[in-house]
């Protein structure tokens, strides 16, 4: 399974690619923001891990651009931000669109792609 990390902060991203790499996800680092669109259509991936910084776009479009896209639109995202609380509202009718709050403990982000990979059926409604 493909995962993508979308992390702007290269130590971060090493530690995530370190400990999902363990479970053979095929990891895909995208560095710029604007490749990831173009990425997500080629390479299809099973979760996108997306920190809130990652973009000089704003987070909401780029979920936006994501969502109204037909290709891309049922691919899961785990959200990595603040505690802030707007994003949340904006997007919490979403059900395939996770928020995980920093400090995000890695040990757990394999539990977080899990839900969305083997255990999809139990929280995807279709």
């Amino acid at each position: 399974m493909k995962i993508f990390i979308c992390e702007p902060d290269s130590y971060k991203e090493k530690l995530m690619h370190d400990v999902l790499s363990v479970y053979n996800y095929e990891i895909i680092l995208i560095k710029k923001g604007a490749n990831l669109l173009n990425e997500v259509s080629t390479h299809q991936p099973s979760v996108i891990i997306y920190s809130e910084d990652f973009s000089t776009y704003d987070t909401e479009s780029t979920l936006d651009k994501l969502r109204t896209n037909p290709s891309t639109a049922n691919i899961p995202i785990i959200l990595i931000g603040g505690s802030n609380d707007e994003n949340d509202d904006k997007f919490r009718y979403d059900q395939l669109i996770e928020f995980v709050h920093e400090p995000i403990r890695l040990k757990n982000l394999r539990h977080y792609v899990d839900r969305w990979t083997t255990l999809s059926t139990l929280y995807v409604k279709k």
